[in-house]
């Protein structure tokens, strides 16, 4: 991951939103709702998603359960005297998590049409982010918190580096390149019905100017 930018920049498509940030009211998405946006610029079906090809396999049962096949691909298998596998791929992903999407590159021309023409800049990310985490912290026990511009490459290549647990919701697949993707990740102790939400966070309101 590369350093920390000066300044990050969010995109909405009403005027109201970027003045209610404006105002310290924070806008927390959630890694389930991004899957869920019919809008492909805007979410991804394998947000925060490890894929994983374990590719072919065939012979003898106890090869398989005892070859150590059956660990890389997590549950038990059981198809008789003989098997044969092919092709097979497991997803494993960050349950939820909230998120707030910005992107490193003040790039209008390419994000207005899918995130809105209206545009709050957010200087000292590392600010921004410990105060919305102190808030979090003081309503709910959290597990990760983080920050990282998004790293583009294949799922592929992800696995190929091995990389790590707590970066899987900072990767996308290279079509997303072009937004430039930096984001705030915050993941509660508990995930379960976790819904987007507002979090009134005052102490953000010195880092966030409207850019006309």
């Amino acid at each position: 991951m590369t350093k920390t930018p000066k300044f990050v920049y969010r995109f909405f498509k009403e005027q109201s939103y970027a003045h209610a940030l404006l105002k310290g009211q924070v806008w927390l998405s959630t890694l389930n709702r991004c899957r869920q946006y019919e809008n492909n610029a805007q979410g991804d079906p394998l947000e925060a998603t490890r894929v994983i090809s374990h590719g072919s396999f065939q012979g003898p049962y106890n090869s398989v359960l005892n070859g150590g096949f059956t660990n890389s691909v997590g549950f038990p298998i059981n198809l008789g005297p003989d098997a044969r596998i092919e092709n097979l791929v497991t997803h494993e992903r960050l349950r939820d998590g909230y998120l707030i999407c910005a992107t490193h590159a003040y790039a209008p021309d390419k994000l207005n049409k899918d995130f809105g023409e209206f545009c709050v800049q957010i200087s000292k990310p590392e600010a921004f982010m410990a105060a919305i985490a102190n808030k979090l912290r003081s309503q709910r026990e959290m597990e990760q918190i983080g920050m990282a511009n998004v790293w583009y490459a294949t799922h592929e290549e992800a696995i190929h580096k091995k990389l790590p647990d707590h970066l899987v919701a900072f990767h996308k697949v290279e079509s997303y390149q072009y937004q430039k993707e930096f984001r705030f990740l915050f993941v509660p102790k508990n995930t379960f019905n976790l819904e987007p939400c507002i979090l009134e966070v005052p102490e953000v309101i010195s880092l966030c100017s409207l850019v006309k």
